[in-house]
């Protein structure tokens, strides 16, 4: 068994003590692989998926921990291009 670590002074989202944190990391990795599917983007370089959102006007950036052929990719933790978490709502 493996045990996620974060950031010191920084809580894990997928830490079983915080459901609420687990659930959203969930909804906010299938969102990104939605978003990855619908759009055809393919395998970014450098490691950082970067979506633009020009209607929006931002960008959200999320490091890419696993790139998958069947789709199941997995993000680091999303964030909008100054810096705030991205959340799934």
């Amino acid at each position: 068994m493996t045990t996620a670590t974060a950031a010191p002074g920084r809580p894990d989202a997928a830490a079983p003590h915080n459901p609420a944190g687990v659930a959203d990391a969930a909804g906010t990795q299938a969102l990104l692989r939605c978003w990855v599917r619908e759009t055809g983007i393919d395998r970014p370089s450098g490691g950082v998926l970067r979506l633009d959102l020009a209607v929006a006007g931002a960008g959200i950036e999320a490091p890419v921990v696993h790139w998958s052929d069947a789709g199941w990719h997995r993000f680091g933790p999303a964030r909008f291009a100054g810096g705030a978490p991205v959340d799934a709502v």
